[in-house]
C-alpha cells in the first residue's frame, strides 16, 4: 500500500512580529525618533494653543514686560534699529517681535504659533543632546516629558523671551556637541552665536560661558589636536562676540553708555540682595510695585535722589550694584542665609510668579493641571537621577556643570519660575534617567534597592506636594486681575476694565494703583460718582497721590462743586508744582467762585511752565478783557 504524504502546512507570519520589527527598525533610527517627538510635542502645543486662544482672557493682551517689548519693537520698526536709550529689557525679544512687525505680521496668535513650533523643536533637541550623555530610553523619556511639561507650555504661550531662550540654550549645546564630534568650524560658530542670542534673552546666562570653552578644550576626539581645539575656541568666541558687539554698539549710539547688554542689572541685583529681601521679586521701599516702572523710572529716580545728581543708565546700575555689595560685605551672615533661602526657592515645587501667576492660568487649560507635568512631581525623580548618575559624572559633567552654574546665576539675583525654566530640559534628562534606573533595578531583580528607592521617592514627592499646595492655596490673583484691567484700559475697553478692576480691588484692597485705575475706567465711561469713590479709596491708602487729587478736583468742577474742588486742587499743586492740569482746573475753580485774581495767578503759573500754552493764555485774556470766560477747545 502506498503511504499518503502528509501535507505540509505553512504557518503565515504573525502580524505582531512584523509590527514589532517595524517598531525596532523605527526606534533604531534617531531621525525617526526625532520626528516622532517633534510631531507629538507639536500636537500637544496646538491643543494648548487652541485652549489659550479660546479661553484665556489675556490671549490678546500685552501685559507688563510684554507691553514694553511690544512698545520697543514698534519703535524699532518706525524709527530704526537704534532706540532712544540703552536697553532696559533683554534685547532678544524686542527684535524678535520687530521682525514680525516688519514683515507685516501683527497678529499675536501667529507670533505664539512660531514660539510653539520652536518649543516643539526644543523637545527634539533634548532627545539629541540626551542620547549623547544618557541612554536612548532616558533621552526619549526626557523629550516626552518636556513635550507635556506644563510650565514650558505656559511660557511658550506668553509674549516673553523665556521660550526663545529655552530653545536657543538647547540649540547652542546641541551644536557644540555636534561640532566637537565632527570637527566642523561652521557648527562651532553657530554654537557661539546661539549662546550669545540666549544671553541676549537672559543676561544671567553669561555665567555658564566657561562650560562650552572647557568642553572644547577637553574635546579628545580623533581629529581634535591641540591646535584644532584652540581654533575651535577662537571660532566659537567669534560667533559669541558678534551679537554682544551689536548690543554694546546699540547702547553706545543710543545714549553714549558702554553697556554690554542691559542697564537694569544693578536694580535686579539689589532686589535680590538687600536687608529684608525675600529672595523673590519685590519692589524695594519707595518704588512702585511694578517691574516695568522700576526698570524704566523708579530705579533712576531713587538713585538720583540719593546721590543728588543726574545719572546715566550705567551709573544707575552701578549705584544699585554698589548698594547691594555694601549689604553683602557688612552683613555676610545675613547674606549667606538669604542665598540659602534662594537656593531652597529655586528647588521648591512652587512656580514663583513674575509678571504672570502660573496658577491663575491653570484654570484655562487642562494641560496645565496634569500632576506629572509639574516641577513638584519632576523634582524627586531628578534628585534620584542626580544621585544614581553621579557614578558616570565624567561622561555627564557638561550637564551637571550647566545646571549648577545656571542655578548659581539665578540665586545671585532673585528666584522666579520663568528664570528656572531655562534649566528644565537638562533637569528632565536626570529625571528621566532616574525613572529608567528604577525600571532597570526592578528588571534585574534588585528588589531591596528598588523598594527602598521607591519608598524614599514617594516620601519626597508627598512632602513636596504638601509644601507646594500650601503655597498655591495662599496665592493671591489680585495682580493678575489688575494686569488684565490695565491692559483693557489701554485697549479702551473700559467696561471689561471695570469688571477685572473690581476683582483686583476685592483681592488687594490696599493697592492704591488698582483703585486709581479703576477710577480712570469709571471716569472714561462718565460714571463720575463711582470714579470719585475709587479716587477717594486711592487717597485713603496714599493721601499724596497727585493724580487722584487732580482727577477728583476736576470731577467736582464738572459737577458744579466749586468749593469742594478748591482745597483738593490746592493740595495737588502743592504736592506737584509742575502739574499744568491741576493749575488749569484750580484757576477755573477760582474763576467760578468769583476770585478772578487768583484765577489769573494760577494760569500764569501754567505759562511759567509752558510759555506757549494756548488755553492758559486765552483764559487770562478773557478775564482781563472783561469778556465771558470760555474754555479753549
Amino acid at each position: 500500500m502506498k503511504k499518503r504524504k502528509k501535507k505540509q502546512t505553512v504557518t503565515p507570519p504573525k502580524k505582531s512580529t512584523s509590527f514589532k520589527k517595524f517598531l525596532v527598525c523605527f526606534y533604531s533610527d534617531d531621525r525617526n525618533v526625532f520626528l516622532a517627538i517633534l510631531v507629538f510635542a507639536f500636537v500637544i502645543r496646538m491643543i494648548y494653543f487652541i485652549q489659550l486662544q479660546l479661553n484665556n482672557p489675556t490671549a490678546s493682551l500685552f501685559i507688563h514686560d510684554s507691553a514694553h517689548f511690544n512698545h520697543l519693537a514698534r519703535q524699532v520698526v518706525e524709527q530704526g534699529p537704534i532706540l532712544e536709550r540703552s536697553f532696559y529689557l533683554s534685547p532678544l525679544y524686542v527684535y524678535f517681535l520687530a521682525l514680525f512687525y516688519k514683515i507685516g505680521i501683527e497678529r499675536v496668535f501667529l507670533i505664539r504659533f512660531v514660539q510653539f513650533l520652536l518649543g516643539a523643536l526644543a523637545c527634539g533637541l533634548t532627545f539629541l543632546i540626551g542620547k549623547r550623555f544618557f541612554s536612548r530610553c532616558a533621552a526619549m523619556g526626557a523629550a516626552a516629558i518636556q513635550s507635556l511639561y506644563a510650565p514650558i507650555l505656559f511660557f511658550e504661550g506668553n509674549l516673553l523671551a523665556t521660550s526663545l531662550v529655552v530653545f536657543l540654550s538647547s540649540l547652542a549645546f546641541y551644536l557644540l556637541i555636534r561640532a566637537s564630534e565632527r570637527g566642523d568650524f561652521k557648527l562651532v560658530i553657530l554654537s557661539g552665536l546661539s549662546f550669545a542670542l540666549a544671553i541676549c534673552g537672559r543676561p544671567n546666562y553669561l555665567v555658564v560661558l566657561p562650560i562650552p570653552i572647557l568642553f572644547l578644550i577637553l574635546n579628545k576626539t580623533a581629529t581634535a589636536s591641540l591646535k584644532r581645539r584652540l581654533q575651535s575656541i577662537a571660532f566659537w568666541m567669534l560667533g559669541l562676540c558678534v551679537p554682544l558687539a551689536l548690543t554694546t554698539t546699540h547702547n553706545y549710539l543710543a545714549d553714549g553708555s558702554i553697556t554690554l547688554l542691559t542697564s537694569h542689572g544693578g536694580i535686579n541685583f539689589y532686589i535680590g540682595n538687600h536687608r529684608g529681601a525675600s529672595g523673590m521679586w519685590e519692589a524695594p521701599e519707595g518704588m512702585e510695585s511694578s517691574v516695568s516702572a522700576i526698570n524704566v523710572e523708579d530705579a533712576q529716580r531713587v538713585a538720583e535722589a540719593e546721590t543728588g545728581k543726574k545719572l546715566s543708565p550705567p551709573e544707575v546700575s552701578r549705584f544699585w550694584y554698589q548698594k547691594a555689595l555694601r549689604f553683602i560685605t557688612s552683613e555676610p551672615v545675613s547674606w549667606l542665609t538669604l542665598i540659602v533661602r534662594k537656593g531652597v526657592l529655586f528647588w521648591s515645587g512652587y512656580e514663583i510668579p513674575l509678571n504672570f501667576n502660573y496658577y491663575f492660568h491653570q484654570k484655562y487649560s487642562f494641560l496645565l493641571k496634569i500632576p506629572f507635568t509639574q516641577f513638584y512631581f519632576i523634582l524627586p525623580l531628578a534628585i534620584l537621577g542626580f544621585i544614581v548618575g553621579f557614578s558616570d559624572w565624567k561622561k555627564r559633567w557638561l550637564i551637571y556643570s550647566f545646571i549648577l552654574l545656571y542655578f548659581l546665576s539665578v540665586i545671585i539675583f532673585f528666584v522666579c519660575g520663568r528664570y528656572r525654566l531655562i534649566a528644565i530640559p537638562f533637569i528632565l534628562l536626570f529625571a528621566s534617567d532616574g525613572i529608567y534606573w528604577l525600571f532597570d533595578t526592578f528588571r534585574k531583580q534588585k528588589l531591596r534597592l528598588f523598594w527602598v528607592s521607591l519608598t524614599a521617592l514617594i516620601g519626597v514627592l508627598i512632602l513636596n506636594i504638601f509644601l507646594t499646595f500650601e503655597k498655591i492655596e495662599r496665592s493671591n490673583f489680585g495682580n493678575e486681575y489688575y494686569n488684565i484691567a490695565l491692559a483693557k484700559i489701554y485697549q479702551e475697553d473700559f467696561q471689561n476694565a471695570i469688571y477685572w478692576g473690581e476683582l483686583a480691588a476685592a483681592a488687594e484692597p490696599q493697592n492704591a494703583n488698582i483703585h486709581y485705575n479703576l477710577g480712570i475706567a469709571y471716569m472714561k465711561l462718565q460714571k463720575n460718582e463711582e470714579a470719585i469713590d475709587a479716587f477717594k479709596r486711592t487717597l485713603a491708602i496714599n493721601p499724596n497721590e497727585v493724580s487722584a487729587l487732580r482727577n477728583i478736583g476736576g470731577l467736582f468742577l464738572m459737577q458744579g462743586k466749586t468749593r469742594e474742588s478748591i482745597p483738593i486742587l490746592e493740595k495737588a499743586v502743592q504736592l506737584d508744582p509742575s502739574s499744568i492740569n491741576a493749575y488749569l482746573n484750580l484757576g477755573k475753580a477760582y474763576y467760578d467762585s468769583g476770585d478772578y485774581e487768583k484765577a489769573i495767578e494760577q494760569w500764569k503759573k501754567v505759562l511759567e511752565i509752558d510759555p506757549d500754552h494756548k488755553m492758559a493764555r486765552r483764559n487770562i485774556q478773557a478775564v482781563t478783557g472783561n469778556t465771558e470766560f470760555k474754555e479753549y477747545p
